[in-house]
């Protein structure tokens, strides 16, 4: 196409030093700020005081479900348009408002634009009455997006501090690959079940994996999943008092989602634990089941806290990332 081998080499040269420039821009980013599930909302004052304002309050403080107390799905930390300085640019989970007759409705999402890693999610509209509108119909995947983020981050985190030993022990005697962070210890390791705890302060958190043979696809009923979670944990989670073990609270609800996860068929159950038989001990759950297909067997991962003095989001929040690291060798 190109005959002449001068313009060859001049135009491979700037593709080389444009991308070279642009590695360096990127390597140049701050390290993003701020406290984990925290959003900083940008938005004028008149609109935070208005309905608009509201809706992103409603939305971004829901509570969490499967919590044994009331806490927000985020943190806000509200800031005007006129103070969003490079100080704010640099908090890591960003929720950027535009609204006026210059806008329509409309939503953009970008990653690591002043700092990494970032989100930054920006929500624009013509006015007040057509950014509540808006907002409603797009709230749900806005908080996915931040939540998604915020998991991704963390599961990046444990990746590279892993504890590659006991890494490589559950891979090579349970066919599981996961990222366990350093700290955490073998509480109970047999052919099918591994339970593996972190105990800090007055914190346990706690990984529990086992798996068992595909028989049907009823196998992914709630009511299945959680007869064989009691059946399993009763017998290889125990407590420090002889007889006592760990079940589900079946006072409250336990939650069911389906969805697709790294191409695979996953239900994600949430709810609470407690202990049976024994001293008053009790908490979140969250656990993810899937179908192994090569091995013919379903796995679950389970995450569990016992933290009685504590809120509960955030160290849910981190064994969840754990759990979702989960893959099966092939």
């Amino acid at each position: 196409m190109y005959k002449n081998p001068l313009f060859v080499i001049i135009l491979v040269s700037s593709l080389f030093f444009s991308c070279k420039k642009n590695a360096e821009h990127e390597n140049l980013k701050p390290s993003a700020k701020g406290e984990a599930n925290t959003v900083v909302v940008v938005i004028s004052g008149p609109n935070w005081d208005s309905e608009a304002g509201d809706a992103i309050r409603s939305r971004f403080s829901e509570l969490v479900t499967g919590l044994p107390q009331e806490e927000p799905t985020f943190d806000i930390l509200f800031v005007p348009h006129a103070n969003f300085d490079k100080v704010y640019k640099r908090q890591r989970n960003i929720f950027l408002t535009q609204i006026g007759p210059d806008y329509k409705e409309n939503f953009l999402v970008s990653y690591s634009p002043w700092a990494k890693p970032q989100i930054v999610v920006t929500v624009t509209a013509p006015n007040q009455e057509a950014f509540v509108k808006y907002f409603t119909t797009i709230q749900d995947k806005v908080v996915g997006l931040i939540s998604d983020f915020e998991r991704e981050r963390l599961m990046s985190s444990y990746s590279s501090g892993k504890d590659a030993p006991l890494c490589k022990k559950i891979l090579n005697k349970h066919q599981i690959d996961i990222n366990i962070p350093e700290g955490y210890k073998v509480a109970t390791d047999s052919t099918d079940v591994i339970w593996l705890t972190n105990e800090y302060r007055d914190i346990i958190e706690s990984i529990v994996i086992y798996s068992y043979p595909y028989t049907d696809s009823n196998t992914f009923s709630k009511n299945y999943l959680i007869s064989k979670k009691n059946q399993i944990e009763s017998k290889y989670i125990r407590g420090e008092i002889y007889g006592s073990f760990v079940t589900t609270e079946d006072r409250f609800p336990v939650e069911m989602n389906e969805f697709s996860y790294n191409g695979k068929y996953t239900v994600e159950l949430k709810g609470l634990w407690r202990m049976e038989k024994g001293v008053a001990m009790g908490g979140p759950f969250i656990s993810i089941t899937q179908y192994d297909e090569k091995r013919q067997r379903i796995v679950t991962a389970e995450g569990f806290i016992f933290a009685p003095a504590h809120e509960k989001r955030n160290l849910v929040r981190r064994v969840e990332a754990v759990i979702y690291s989960m893959k099966f060798p092939e």
